[in-house]
Formats: C-alpha cells, sequence, structure tokens
C-alpha cells in the first residue's frame, strides 16, 4: 500500500481507489462464498443488500471497512473450500485490520469440527495465525503508543465506549429501546439519526436469530459473538458501521425476501426495504460529504 501511495502521491486519492478495489473484490468474493450455501440468487440478491446498507458509504471511502470485509469473506470462503491454512491466514491479517478480527476464532473452531470432529491433527493449531494477528494488532499499539491496549483508551476518551461488559446488554437494550420510541429530538436530521442506531442494532439483531434455522453454523455464530460485543459497550454509538460487516444478516434478509418469487407480498417489502435503506445510505453519505457527525 505504501508504493501505491509512492505511486499516486495523494493519500486521499490512494485510500479511495484501494477502498473501492478492496470493496469490489470482497462482493465478488462474498458473493462466490454463499454460492457454496445457496442458490444463486440468494447470493446476489445477499451482496446487493449488503451494498445498499445505510452505511455501506464507508466501503468505498479510505477507512478499513473494505480491506477488512474483504478479509473476512476472504477467511470465510478457504474455510468452506477447506483451506484452513489459507483460512487462518486470512484470519490473521483480519485481525491486524481491527481488533475484532479475534472473533473468528469461534467460527474456525466450528468449521473444523464440521470437518474432523474431536478428532486433532495439525490443521486444529493453524487458528494460532489468528490468535498471532491479534498478537501482532496489540504489538501495533504498543509501538506507536507504549500501551499495548490503547485501542481501548481511543474508544473510551473520543469515542464515549467503556470496556465491554455482557452484563451491560440488558440494559443497553432497554436504553436504547426507549429511545427509540421516545427521543426528545424532534429536529429532522436528529429523528432520523438518533433513531438509526437502535433500530438497524435491534432490527438486525432479531432478524439474524430468526434466521438462525437458515445459515451455517459458522456464519450464525460469527454474527452472535459480533452482536454480543456491540451490544456490551456502554454507548451505541457506530453500531450501524459494525453491522455491515455482519454477513449473514443479509443471507436472511435475502432468504425472507427474495427466495420464493411467486409470494409477491415479500418481494414488495424486499424491495420496499431496499428503497428505504438506499434514501438512508443517500441521506448519510450527503451528511458525510458536508461534514456532519452521523453518529455512524
Amino acid at each position: 500500500m505504501a508504493n501505491f501511495y509512492i505511486a499516486i502521491h495523494n493519500a486521499v486519492l490512494s485510500g479511495l481507489l484501494l477502498a473501492n478495489f478492496f470493496s469490489l473484490i470482497s462482493g465478488i468474493v462474498l458473493y462466490l462464498l454463499l454460492k457454496k450455501d445457496y442458490e444463486e440468487k440468494i447470493a446476489f440478491y445477499s451482496t446487493v443488500l449488503l451494498f445498499v446498507f445505510p452505511t455501506a458509504f464507508y466501503l468505498y471511502l479510505p477507512y478499513t471497512e473494505a480491506l477488512f470485509f474483504f478479509l473476512v469473506v476472504s477467511y470465510f470462503f478457504a474455510l468452506r473450500s477447506r483451506k484452513l491454512f489459507v483460512a487462518s491466514l486470512f484470519g490473521f491479517f483480519a485481525c491486524t485490520t481491527r481488533f475484532v478480527g479475534f472473533l473468528l476464532i469461534v467460527t474456525y473452531f466450528i468449521e473444523y469440527y464440521s470437518l474432523y470432529g474431536f478428532s486433532f491433527n495439525r490443521r486444529f493449531l493453524y487458528f494460532f495465525l489468528i490468535i498471532g494477528g491479534f498478537a501482532v494488532y496489540l504489538l501495533f499499539n504498543y509501538y506507536y503508543t507504549g500501551d499495548l491496549f490503547a485501542f481501548l483508551d481511543v474508544q473510551k476518551h473520543h469515542w464515549t465506549h467503556k470496556e465491554a461488559n455482557l452484563l451491560n446488554i440488558p440494559f443497553q437494550i432497554f436504553n436504547n429501546v426507549k429511545s427509540l420510541l421516545f427521543s426528545s429530538n424532534l429536529t429532522t436530521n436528529g429523528m432520523i439519526v438518533d433513531r438509526v442506531e437502535p433500530f438497524f442494532s435491534l432490527f438486525s439483531a432479531i432478524i439474524l436469530l430468526i434466521g438462525r434455522k437458515v445459515l451455517r453454523s459458522s456464519y450464525f455464530w460469527y454474527g452472535v459473538v459480533n452482536y454480543l460485543l456491540i451490544f456490551s459497550q456502554s454507548f451505541w454509538l457506530s453500531n450501524t458501521r459494525y453491522i455491515l460487516m455482519i454477513f449473514p444478516l443479509f443471507i436472511v434478509l435475502s432468504l425472507y425476501f427474495f427466495k420464493d418469487f411467486t409470494k409477491n407480498y415479500r418481494v414488495v417489502l424486499g424491495f420496499c426495504y431496499v428503497f428505504f435503506c438506499i434514501m438512508l445510505l443517500s441521506f448519510f453519505y450527503m451528511r458525510f460529504v458536508i461534514g456532519h457527525m452521523t453518529a455512524l
């Protein structure tokens, strides 16, 4: 990437080109991954639902979303292709990109069990590569700040996040349901922004739970561990950005809306949902362009 920057001589343009490249490739890999488990049209519509999600514009901007998502779906594609070493390499780099990459360890164990049961072989040890990626992430923190866990301080002091605590989950759900229903901010932007975070946080979690039986176990538990981490935070800031990375959500929605085109009401609901997401996506992107924080 450094060589790419040197060739372009513009950090922002380099970031935009790389983000859009990884976004395009991740969409292709996601489509190919889902074709292993579902019909071609489900793979297609799941990919479409990803790219119209209200925070999907982060996939095209010089943030970590595009690269991280590419690494995650490539990790799952390698797992489903029974290439556990290659999957572990992608898991390694996912961890060095974002600390939440360590959650992939759970899915590695699930896929390993589906292939080999409780028998032990050298492929089991590949998961240490994923742990190694998280260790490298911590060393980056230490190298630049002198603190292995500097990322936690940044979240706490700049984004009002405190340490994750699973006991927080019931209280945070209650508080955000109350915010969703009774927000006192009556401005147009306030009514939308204040409600999007709790709405999509709760809506998407419910969709994931409803879709338990139609999801591969590793996909489902990847979603669960992500939601546990998201919901355990003391303040639901940027949840909708994090949810963008939970691709099993889009599988469930696609199966409900577009699996059977003879059920016209579901197809209509599906296109209404897509229209709703595109409107929010456009709204939040325009706010971002003119410099407004969307709290997303």
